[in-house]
């Protein structure tokens, strides 16, 4: 179903009409995505995502990468996940979670928008997971994921230091690694 918003499993692309961006537009929406680096990666000795597997997806797409080993903290502005699933003819097909650092959400499900409160202990567990150097050198070079299903794409984008980074963690958050920060970030905010 995705292939008809133009997501292409391996070639790392976001489908156009995508909420996060407001570019100048894809053939199949309003808003879309030039295109991103990256695609398949072959399995292999452990490294950057941790120990070797059998391979999976990376989108390295992002609007400037920087380095981020100097960071002991990662200090963040908000951050956005965004699901997608298609297609759907309105955008009612789409939820988005914006989060700042107080814990405050602005939240549309399925075309219903609303706002809510973290509590102090997701709160906590979010920050720990986006303030740290893993989860910043994940927004910049990408996330090590499975292979994603074709029916909805996953996106994660973040304002740290004045710079906005967007990833598509569609096969993190739906197929794996186990335990991956995508995974928990989606896993703490969708319960919102």
């Amino acid at each position: 179903m995705m292939a008809a918003l133009g997501l292409a499993c391996g070639g790392g692309t976001t489908p156009p009409g995508d909420p996060l961006d407001g570019g100048s537009g894809g053939s199949g929406g309003p808003g879309g995505y030039a295109g991103s680096a990256g695609g398949i990666i072959a399995g292999g000795a452990g490294g950057e995502g941790g120990a070797g597997g059998t391979g999976g997806v990376r989108d390295a797409s992002t609007d400037r990468t920087e380095d981020v080993n100097n960071d002991a903290r990662v200090m963040w502005q908000n951050l956005e996940l965004l699901q997608a699933y298609g297609p759907c003819p309105t955008d009612s097909c789409s939820s988005s979670w914006v989060v700042t650092p107080d814990g405050h959400i602005a939240k549309t499900r399925m075309g219903d928008a609303g706002t809510a409160q973290m509590t102090a202990a997701d709160l906590m567990q979010l920050d720990g997971l986006v303030s740290s150097t893993a989860f910043a050198e994940g927004m910049a070079k990408g996330f090590v994921c499975d292979r994603p299903p074709t029916d909805i794409s996953v996106s994660l984008r973040w304002m740290r230091n004045g710079l906005a980074q967007q990833q598509n963690v569609t096969g993190c958050t739906t197929t794996g690694p186990s335990g991956n920060l995508p995974r928990q970030v989606s896993d703490l905010l969708t319960k919102y």
